[in-house]
């Protein structure tokens, strides 16, 4: 069976990295973009299962990204998991509201808890 392929699209480069080793250890077909402009790119030369998305970012912020790409009204088999600092609440329904998966507080969460939510998002 092939490893499903996890996006990360965070700014932050030790939290991106630090993400992408744990998943790589999990099994998963990790890549990874510093903004929403260079996980467009990505998604249009090879579609993820699952996309790990931060929501302030430089150059294209996580809602931009929901914005211009489509991404849930083209492929409904990709799942998205917000992880930000965002905790106001209408805010959050708002993203789950678009056909996000899930919204995760990213302040409140080790690497190590990340994979196990990609894992029960992509186990649903």
């Amino acid at each position: 069976m092939l490893a499903k392929k996890v996006l990360i699209v965070e700014d932050e480069t030790i939290l991106r990295d630090a993400y992408a080793i744990v998943l790589t250890r999990h099994g998963y077909n990790v890549s990874t973009a510093a903004n929403g402009l260079i996980a467009m790119d990505q998604i249009e030369r090879e579609l993820p299962d699952i996309i790990l998305l931060d929501m302030l970012m430089p150059v294209m912020s996580g809602e931009q990204f929901l914005d211009e790409s489509d991404i849930l009204k083209k492929h409904k088999s990709v799942k998205i998991i917000v992880y930000s600092n965002i905790s106001d609440r209408e805010k959050v329904e708002k993203l789950l509201s678009r056909g996000v998966h899930e919204h995760v507080v990213k302040s409140s969460m080790a690497p190590n808890q990340l994979a196990e939510y990609v894992k029960n998002a992509l186990h649903k």
